[in-house]
């Protein structure tokens, strides 16, 4: 396996266009987005693509698709959705309603990041996805597979070919996917879905009002009272 992302340059390239480093996972994600795009792996790709997870920002950043243009906006404002809070930076886009996924990052000194997403076009909440991209795209694969095989129970005979052959690109795509994390995790299906359904604990310290917590560490943090907070933050009661 030879990784071609990942060179000091490169890395040295977004933390200055983004402010901070991007975690390792990030770096491995991108040699394995790199095999399933090569020959023959093409239609690896198509299945990748099947998940409706599509990789934007830092991606392009890197594929060249900035270079030698005169922009108008800094270029991490050129996946920023409205309602972005600052902690928020897209790396993924998804199909419908605005949906994208990023890296949450808590501490950029620290190195205290997360993978989050929402609907820009939705009611508003983030939701916390996993503690890296693997984990992310893991477990959006294995709920696929279980629709599948629910839905395979009452499907009729041409039903049941589509669905096995859906199967088993699905099984394809994780192969490849374990090689590069969560090799560790044997279970598929319904069954990882039930066991990683709650993921790594995030260690807030207080709610916030999209969802995501603040995570600081307990020495530094200086609790509120509970009248100032009845699901939005109240600015003015800080004051």
């Amino acid at each position: 396996m030879v990784n071609l992302f990942g060179t000091n340059e490169q890395r040295e390239l977004l933390k200055g266009i983004y402010g901070f480093e991007f975690p390792e996972d990030f770096w491995i994600f991108l040699n394995f987005y790199e095999e399933i795009k090569g020959t023959p792996n093409e239609k690896t790709l198509e299945d990748f693509d099947g998940l409706g997870i599509y990789p934007t920002g830092p991606f392009d950043v890197l594929s060249g698709k900035f270079d030698g243009k005169e922009l108008k906006l800094p270029i991490p404002h050129h996946m920023r959705f409205r309602m972005d809070p600052p902690e928020f930076h897209t790396i993924l886009l998804g199909r419908d309603d605005g949906l994208h996924f990023g890296y949450w990052v808590d501490d950029i000194r620290e190195g205290n990041i997360c993978i989050a997403g929402y609907y820009n076009n939705d009611a508003f909440g983030i939701d916390y996805y996993g503690t890296n991209l693997f984990e992310f795209i893991r477990y959006e694969l294995e709920t696929m597979v279980s629709a599948y095989v629910e839905e395979s129970e009452y499907q009729d005979e041409e039903d049941i070919r589509y669905t096995k052959k859906v199967l088993r690109k699905l099984t394809g795509l994780r192969n490849i996917l374990m090689k590069y994390g969560t090799g560790d995790r044997k279970l598929k299906g319904e069954e990882y879905c039930i066991c990683y359904a709650e993921g790594d604990i995030r260690p807030c310290m207080a709610p916030t009002w999209e969802g995501m917590g603040i995570v600081v560490p307990k020495v530094t943090f200086q609790s509120w009272e509970e009248k100032y907070f009845d699901g939005y933050l109240k600015p003015s009661a800080y004051g």
